[in-house]
């Protein structure tokens, strides 16, 4: 015989599932369309665009330094980090 769960019939049919959270309780996820998908990554994408626009070149260098794309400044950050630690 199958359990159903205290809060009835959960989405069925609606394109939500209930998914156990770590507490015990139930939580309702709603499955994206590749369409709401599409338009949360273009939202998500011009939302960086927007905080890190003004900050590319920062961003950019500190890449090709955890890259080792310039040698002598990653070592450099490597060491003042690990002192930092220490």
């Amino acid at each position: 015989m199958a359990q159903e769960s205290q809060t009835g019939d959960v989405g069925r049919g609606s394109g939500e599932s209930g998914i156990r959270g770590p507490g015990g309780g139930t939580r309702s996820r709603r499955r994206l369309s590749s369409g709401d998908t599409a338009e949360q990554v273009r939202a998500v994408k011009a939302a960086l665009i927007d905080i890190l626009g003004p900050h590319e070149r920062l961003v950019t260098y500190l890449q090709a330094v955890v890259l080792w794309e310039k040698p002598v400044h990653s070592v450099l950050l490597y060491t003042l980090t690990n002192c930092g630690f220490w």
